[in-house]
């Protein structure tokens, strides 16, 4: 396979880092009904996750594709507890919502074992979604190495943060896909608004009706109407926080184009 630079210099126009330029192109998957781009790419330095997605939406627009994806392949020796936020953003990227959760965190891996020290709380979230799992799957992909990876320090959520999270259904346990192709994440609890930022003053519910949809506030179950085939949405689990009930079959919000038009998305 020719390296990143030889397949795609005639239509480069940006500055990337030589470990890019230098990849060895491992693997590439096109599907023409999608538009879409899926790349490996072998390197022998780290390159930020920043770069590629800059080097993906250049190539889209090169190429007039979609969606270009860019796998990143590194020698195993390579890995260290550092490379912790670009895997954090690997997992957002599939749709995992961990916003926060992270933040002010430390880790370190020793005896094969990668353990993240938490600072605010939201282990059983986490587990919930399965983010460890995802975390592994990356490491493995990128890294050919099996890591465990383990939660500790601060576990819990302070009792503010407990309410300020909106409790839905999770998806099923088992619910998740490769990282390779475009992803089909397994996602998290959504962040939204807290019930009590729908009451007025005096602590009763606002009457914000809309035409067609609930009291903002009031909680109400829909049933599904779209296909969920290709969706972590189990029937009759979505609630309804403001304006009408959804029609239109979502798509991954990490699937979104600039010329994708008015669309439903999750994730």
């Amino acid at each position: 396979m020719k390296d990143f630079s030889s397949l795609f210099s005639r239509i480069l126009t940006i500055d990337l880092p030589e470990a890019l330029l230098k990849g060895e192109i491992v693997q590439i998957q096109a599907d023409k009904t999608k538009r879409t781009l899926d790349i490996q790419i072998s390197m022998q330095e780290l390159v930020a996750r920043s770069i590629l997605s800059q080097a993906e939406q250049h190539l889209s627009e090169k190429l007039g594709v979609n969606f270009t994806a860019l796998h990143p392949r590194y020698p195993s020796a390579l890995f260290t507890s550092g490379y912790l936020p670009e895997l954090i953003l690997a997992v957002k990227r599939q749709g995992a919502l961990v916003n926060g959760f992270f933040d002010d965190c430390r880790s370190d891996f020793i005896d094969g074992t990668l353990r993240i020290y938490l600072s605010h709380g939201g282990f059983d979230i986490l587990k919930k979604i399965g983010c460890d799992r995802m975390l592994r799957q990356v490491i493995q992909e990128e890294f050919s190495l099996d890591v465990p990876v383990e939660f500790d320090g601060v576990l819990e959520l302070s009792k503010e943060e407990k309410e300020s999270i909106a409790v839905i259904e999770l998806p099923p346990e088992g619910f998740q896909t490769s990282t390779e192709g475009s992803p089909m994440p397994k996602p998290s609890a959504s962040a939204a608004p807290s019930p009590s930022s729908f009451r007025s003053a005096d602590g009763k519910p606002r009457s914000t009706r809309r035409k067609g949809g609930p009291i903002s506030g009031e909680r109400q179950t829909m049933r599904v109407t779209f296909d969920i085939s290709n969706t972590p949405i189990e029937p009759d689990t979505m609630t309804v926080f403001m304006g009408k009930a959804i029609r239109e079959t979502p798509i991954p919000l990490n699937n979104v184009q600039q010329d994708s038009g008015r669309v439903t998305v999750w994730g």
